[in-house]
């Protein structure tokens, strides 16, 4: 029953009520209390328990009316977030949303702990915002970029970081933006960034933002190979190659690969300083020094090094030149030289 109609048929009732007593009897009746006396009429006694009745139970209704009107608020408020934090971590965002309900707290505390990531092209839901944050975010795995105006999400974002990742895949020139603004993006998308221009742009391109990036081993193999392939008057100088890797961990099989991709490339006194500057810097270079040395006879400088190092030292190097000075001749690259 509405609260109209309850409050409508209750003063019904008790006029009525009233009206019934007050045509038998319409005399008045005293009451004592406290030393006060009350003259009413005998029908205003009868009803003034049902009036009494009337305004509790009105109160009562009005009050739990009110409790259930802010608790069904409070739900749809919490759903409403529920919907919020869905599209959340759809788009692999963390966020916290304060919730009202203990079911709501519940679900969302499950929600914050679960990867959710759209499985189906055909998604669908009545939801129209949750549908289309769906259909860009399959667009993307698709390796598709999307706007970052429709994305609107921040760079660090892992979402955003493949989108971004992904433009670098259709749009050349975007790699040397990313460059040029490194503090904007994650490492992850600066790697790509690297790796693109490394891959797409010319060596003079290269040269000129080298100073802008930090280039890992991979990276810098990546280089090399291009570098080598395509030499031109702008190509790495000796010196340039010598800082990179300077700046970096390489082993000794780094040191090996470097030298043969480059063995072809420069010419013997170029190569054979190269790397004699290397081995000064960096003991671990020094297999790669006696790898030239040997491609290009300098076997009295071979002597020295070897003369030079202990007994467990360099052993290929020493079996190669103990064939050599007997009259034995193999190329290095066939002995298993790691």
């Amino acid at each position: 029953m509405g609260l109209k109609k309850y409050f409508f048929f209750s003063l019904l009732l008790i006029i009525l009520v009233a009206g019934y007593v007050f045509s038998l009897n319409s005399n008045d009746f005293r009451v004592s209390i406290f030393d006060n006396g009350f003259v009413l009429p005998i029908a205003v006694w009868v009803v003034l328990p049902l009036v009494v009745f009337f305004v509790l139970s009105f109160l009562h209704i009005i009050f739990y009316g009110t409790k259930s009107y802010f608790s069904k608020k409070a739900y749809e408020k919490d759903f409403e977030k529920i919907a919020e934090l869905l599209k959340a971590r759809v788009q692999k965002k963390d966020i916290t949303l304060p919730f009202k309900t203990t079911e709501a707290k519940g679900i969302a505390n499950t929600l914050t702990q679960l990867e959710i990531a759209p499985s189906n092209a055909d998604f669908s839901s009545q939801d129209k915002d949750l549908k289309d944050l769906v259909s860009l975010i399959m667009k993307i795995e698709a390796g598709e970029y999307v706007s970052s105006k429709e994305l609107k999400l921040p760079n660090t974002n892992p979402l955003m970081e493949k989108n971004l990742i992904n433009k670098l895949g259709v749009d050349g020139d975007f790699c040397l933006d990313v460059i040029k603004k490194s503090s904007n993006y994650t490492q992850k998308v600066i790697d790509k960034a690297v790796s693109s221009m490394i891959k797409n742009k010319s060596i003079t391109t290269i040269k000129k933002n080298l100073d802008l990036v930090k280039l890992d081993t991979q990276l810098a193999f990546s280089l090399f190979t291009k570098d080598s392939e395509q030499r031109e008057s702008f190509s790495l100088t000796r010196d340039e190659i010598k800082n990179i890797v300077l700046g970096l961990n390489f082993t000794k099989a780094d040191y090996l690969k470097l030298v043969k991709i480059y063995k072809k490339t420069f010419g013997p006194e170029e190569i054979i300083k190269l790397f004699e500057d290397l081995s000064t810097k960096n003991e671990d270079a020094t297999s790669a020094y006696l790898y030239i040395l040997f491609e290009y006879e300098m076997l009295d400088s071979v002597r020295e090094i070897l003369q030079n190092s202990s007994n467990d030292e360099y052993i290929p190097f020493k079996a190669l030149l103990d064939l050599k000075n007997n009259g034995k001749h193999y190329r290095l690259d066939s002995l298993c030289l790691n």
